[in-house]
């Protein structure tokens, strides 16, 4: 996926998965602020090609930022995106942000004076880490949500066949990872007694924001 940008012209490739909490964070950043990019399922060849070597370890996101001139091809295509990786690679969703509001200083999300910074982030912090349990209860705690993530997750580790695969072993070992997967991301989810103290901080979180 895209989003176009009249500021600059660069690509942004964002190497990650739909599935990715931290991945989602950023890729709302990018369509909120409008900048130019494309959404690459971070596959085994992404990861062996362009994250393991430039990173040092499997993490998503990674942006890599690129000129035009180093060309524009489809998400899939490693090569494409190998050679980008001539350009700036950053990882990790805050630095992210922090690299991309200077890069593109156009419709702030950065808040103007010192209290209000340290405020947001307070709420960045309180997002990037308390709400883990949360976001994976109310992704991945309910059944009919579990057609979706296997076609994600299909997208990541299988994305040229992963919608076409016949019945036999390779099929049966992509559902068999797939539920192994699924089972962990529940298991990381909220239990009922900490859902009131959850709400509660939410609601304390949005009495702050209408504060500032």
């Amino acid at each position: 996926s895209s989003c176009s940008s009249s500021s600059r012209f660069a690509m942004i490739f964002l190497l990650g998965a739909e599935i990715s909490y931290y991945t989602s964070k950023v890729r709302s950043y990018l369509l909120h602020k409008g900048i130019s990019h494309r959404l690459v399922p971070a596959s085994a060849e992404i990861f062996g090609e362009v994250i393991l070597p430039i990173v040092g370890w499997p993490v998503i996101p990674v942006i890599v930022d690129t000129d035009p001139a180093h060309g524009h091809s489809l998400p899939h295509e490693v090569g494409t995106v190998s050679a980008a990786a001539g350009g700036r690679v950053i990882q990790d969703s805050a630095v992210i942000v922090e690299y991309l509001e200077r890069q593109y200083p156009a419709n702030p999300l950065t808040p103007s004076t010192p209290v209000r910074r340290l405020v947001s982030a307070l709420f960045e912090v309180f997002g990037d880490e308390y709400l883990i349990p949360a976001a994976m209860h109310f992704r991945w705690s309910f059944p009919e949500q579990r057609q979706y993530f296997v076609h994600e997750w299909g997208r990541v580790s299988a994305p040229r066949v992963h919608g076409s695969l016949p019945p036999g072993p390779e099929r049966e070992e992509f559902h068999r990872t797939s539920e192994q997967l699924l089972r962990c991301m529940r298991a990381s989810a909220v239990s009922p007694p900490f859902m009131g103290s959850l709400f509660l901080s939410f609601s304390l979180s949005h009495s702050l924001s209408l504060s500032l």
